[in-house]
């Protein structure tokens, strides 16, 4: 479950040469799953939540690559918080 709310609408260059930033908009998510290797399922499904930064950046003339920028924490026995930044498509 996600919901995703627009922040700015940049779409500009900061530098003489091609290098600037499109849309930014923020992701709050929570997951809700199990998964395991062997055996029987035991009926316990784990959570989680997040929040996330994500937009556009510009290198040279090519078009955008996406970008996120991330929290998640899960909030299980043995669940941790994670900081993560990616560049590209989710797939």
């Amino acid at each position: 479950l996600e919901w995703r709310a627009p922040l700015f609408r940049i779409e500009r260059s900061m530098l003489p040469i091609p290098f600037g930033f499109g849309r930014i908009h923020t992701t709050l998510f929570t997951d809700f799953g199990k998964v395991w290797n062997e055996g029987d399922f035991d009926g316990q499904i784990n959570t989680s939540a997040g929040l996330e930064i994500n937009g556009d950046v510009y290198f040279g003339y090519n078009g955008a690559i996406p970008f996120r920028l991330g929290f998640a924490k899960g909030f299980d026995e043995g669940g941790e918080g994670q900081v993560y930044l990616t560049f590209g498509s989710r797939f």
